[in-house]
């Protein structure tokens, strides 16, 4: 493993890396790099469906 924190992830950390996608793709498409920002953006939307959908595994999980 390539870090030392053992913890479960939180969704909280997974919108900290889809708001720094986000940045990512607003600069890249501010910068003209279009395959930057093609990129950024696939991934910022696939990842924010998966968050929705682990969100939503939670809350049922939990009531």
């Amino acid at each position: 493993m390539r870090t030392e924190n053992t913890a479960p992830v939180t969704l909280a950390e997974g919108q900290a890396v889809l708001d720094q996608l986000r940045e990512l793709y607003e600069r890249s498409e501010h910068n003209g790099q279009t395959m930057f920002a093609f990129v950024f953006q696939l991934a910022e939307a696939s990842l924010a469906d998966n968050l929705a959908t682990a969100a939503d595994e939670v809350d049922h999980a939990d009531g």
